[in-house]
């Protein structure tokens, strides 16, 4: 692999973007130790170290020789015997037979999150578990919180979007929801955390669960999560970004409180907000 990089960066956030969630930085890291990374011509070993764009990245052919991970390695934020809490990466998709191939048998989504989301990802251990807690979230004792990077700055510091969501129709094999007379009803309420240029910062918390709620919400609002193309055609912001970045930080329960790390991409695009 050889790639020409376009905007400024650390170097395992570009590797990462080029080759895919498959690889995690865990063994991305590995391949940078091995020597079988230049940057410019030149052996480069260390992960954080800045990208200017025009640089050159090569892999030289021995990285694929390396041992390869699973798709990814599961990282376990909270689990007792009813329940496991993980952190979802970006790519994997919220299915059965996904579930099935991860976790085995007897697993279940309590929940689901968008393919490109990331974040705290609940999953019951068996049926009664399972009933016990879809129960929980269907009477909205589990609350939940997003961080979303979006194009364009709020005039409002904070708000609620109250209405009505249904199906209007598809995108690339994906349904497409937006408000509208006899559908189910959607409540969001959103805080401005930081603003950056023609970009913003927002903390959201889903009211309800809708599928696409928050991403349907905030580009109904005028202010589209990056990048977001299934509900905006276009974008003010020139930040950086390879995927929606939309982040599920936290899960509260009537027992416990979990919180998931940001992914670095996420990091990546607050520090060009904060730049």
């Amino acid at each position: 692999m050889r790639k020409q990089v376009l905007y400024p960066q650390r170097l395992i956030s570009f590797l990462q973007e080029e080759l895919g969630s498959q690889y995690s930085g865990k063994f991305l890291r590995r391949v940078l130790e091995a020597k079988a990374c230049r940057v410019n011509g030149s052996v480069e070993r260390f992960a954080s170290v800045r990208l200017r764009e025009g640089d050159w990245v090569e892999l030289v052919p021995k990285w694929e020789e390396l041992s390869k991970p699973s798709p990814f390695e599961w990282l376990t934020l909270y689990e007792d015997e009813e329940t496991r809490w993980v952190y979802k990466p970006a790519g994997w998709v919220c299915g059965e037979k996904e579930c099935l191939a991860s976790f085995g048998k007897g697993i279940q989504l309590i929940h689901r999150l968008d393919k490109e989301t990331t974040g705290v990802l609940g999953l019951a251990k068996g049926e009664l578990a399972f009933a016990k807690w879809a129960k929980l979230f269907a009477q909205r004792e589990i609350h939940k919180s997003y961080l979303a990077i979006v194009d364009g700055v709020p005039k409002k510091e904070k708000g609620e979007i109250r209405n009505f969501l249904k199906r209007k129709g598809s995108f690339q094999g994906q349904t497409i929801w937006g408000s509208g007379e006899h559908g189910l009803e959607a409540i969001t309420k959103w805080e401005c955390v930081k603003v950056g240029k023609e970009c913003a910062l927002l903390h959201c918390e889903p009211v309800t669960g809708r599928t696409h709620q928050i991403r349907v919400h905030l580009a109904e609002m005028g202010h589209p999560i990056l990048v977001d193309r299934q509900y905006a055609k276009r974008f003010r912001s020139k930040l950086p970004a390879r995927r929606i970045l939309l982040h599920a930080k936290t899960i509260e329960t009537p027992f416990f409180s979990i919180e998931a790390p940001l992914p670095e991409d996420f990091q990546e695009a607050l520090s060009w907000i904060e730049s």
